[in-house]
């Protein structure tokens, strides 16, 4: 299966392409991308955090 996704929001959103975290992506506001895969997630992130570790870290301070 291929997807095609754009970000039309305001923040990074995280695309995780079956289940595989290796396979992470990151697409930027504004940002198109086509995907190839059998199950597609994704996930928000806050402005100016790279992995869901660093939001981790400061949630933890």
């Amino acid at each position: 299966m291929k997807v095609k996704v754009a970000n039309e929001g305001d923040t990074p959103i995280r695309l995780i392409v079956d289940g595989d975290p290796v396979l992470a992506e990151t697409l930027e506001p504004g940002a198109e991308m086509v995907i190839a895969g059998e199950l597609v997630e994704l996930e928000d992130l806050e402005p100016g955090l790279e992995n869901e570790d660093e939001a981790d870290d400061e949630a933890e301070q």
